[in-house]
Order: C-alpha cells, then sequence, then structure tokens
C-alpha cells in the first residue's frame, strides 16, 4: 500500500503517456508546435516483452521515451526534488543506445547517426521550486572544470497550481494530470492510516 501512495501518480503520469497521440500532445506544448502526426511517434521506453523494465531499470524505472522528428524525447515525473537525474537519464540513455545500435554499425568508418536526445522532469511535489529550471550532470562531478568533457542537461518544469499554466493548458491531458495530483494530495493529507489513504487515491481516481 505504501508504495502505491508513494508512486501513484508516475504510474498515471507513464500509462498516460505511453500512447502516442498524448505523447505527441505533451511535445507540443513543451516545443510550441502542432504536429498531428502522431503516427510518426516511436515510443521507445524500456520494456520487455511483458510490459517490465529491463537492464538497469530492474531497479530504476524509466516513466516515457519516444523518438519524434529526429528527437529522442526522454519525460519522466518526479514528486520529490532528485538531484541525480542527470546521472539516470544518462543510464537510460547508455542502454537504450546499448539496445538499438546494431552490434556492428560502431566498428563501420562512417558515424552512426543518433537522434538528438532531450532530458525533461515534470515535477509536481511538496518542496517549493522554481516554475522552471536546469540541473546538470556537471553539478555532481567531484572536480569543476569550465568545458566538462561530458555533459547532460535536464529541464524541470513545475506544474504544480499556477505554475506554468501555459504549458499545463497547452496539453489538456497534462492539465488533467496536474488536477488528479492535485486531488489525491488534498484526500490524502486528510487521511490517517494507510487503508484511508488507499480509499482516497481510489475515490479519486473515480471521480476523475
Amino acid at each position: 500500500m505504501k508504495e502505491i501512495i508513494r508512486e501513484y501518480r508516475s504510474h498515471v503520469f507513464a500509462l498516460l503517456y505511453n500512447n502516442k497521440k498524448e505523447a505527441l500532445s505533451l511535445y507540443n506544448a513543451v516545443n510550441g508546435t502542432h504536429y498531428e502526426n502522431y503516427e510518426d511517434v516511436e515510443i521507445n521506453t524500456l520494456v520487455d516483452d511483458n510490459g517490465a523494465g529491463t537492464g538497469i531499470l530492474a531497479r530504476m524505472k524509466n516513466d516515457v521515451s519516444f523518438i519524434f522528428e529526429d528527437y529522442d524525447n526522454f519525460y519522466e515525473h518526479q514528486s520529490k526534488v532528485n538531484e541525480n537525474m542527470p546521472t539516470r537519464y544518462l543510464l537510460y540513455l547508455a542502454e537504450q543506445l546499448k539496445r538499438d545500435i546494431p552490434s556492428k554499425a560502431l566498428l563501420r568508418q562512417k558515424g552512426y547517426r543518433l537522434p538528438t536526445p532531450v532530458f525533461i522532469v515534470f515535477y509536481n511535489g511538496d518542496e517549493k521550486v522554481p516554475e522552471q529550471y536546469e540541473m546538470r550532470l556537471s553539478d555532481l562531478y567531484e572536480k569543476k572544470v569550465e568545458e566538462p568533457a561530458l555533459e547532460l542537461i535536464v529541464k524541470v518544469y513545475n506544474i504544480n497550481e499556477g505554475c506554468n499554466e501555459g504549458l499545463v493548458k497547452a496539453c489538456r491531458s497534462l492539465g488533467q494530470f496536474a488536477e488528479f495530483s492535485s486531488r489525491v494530495k488534498r484526500t490524502i493529507g486528510t487521511a490517517t492510516t494507510d487503508a484511508e489513504k488507499e480509499q482516497a487515491v481510489r475515490t479519486v481516481v473515480d471521480e476523475c
């Protein structure tokens, strides 16, 4: 039960956006575009044939990733601030490339072309954070250098009530997800036992 309470938002987020149409809707909202050809979206979230996480994902769950317009979009929901997201995204990307690049492609002289990765976190936890900010892999390095040999930038969007309203309005399902999350947080806040919290989640799911 504690697992359900802690992870319900990420589960709903992953379920919602591992759908081509909804993934494209969120992509449009983030990028200010108006694409409609959602059949061109290639969902490539790291799962096995049974839908379970693979490789490193036996320990860390990847929410959503998909390729569109030569961008490899990694979208993650977080209900707590996690400064390790750049490292996690690095591992997700490495696992994905290991899976998708043909075994002999990197032995050839000609460079193997890669879709451009984009890393985004949608945050709606209780800690106060800016509407938008970045996390960098280089921030986690012990030695700080002016030009790190390896950098990875994660863009964080705060989707709590009153934040990034243009983004939330531009993607109907993201607004619905934010409203669902807010209702559950409010309802759980009045519960005192795990049983009451479970019922609170179920009630809001039925309402929404």
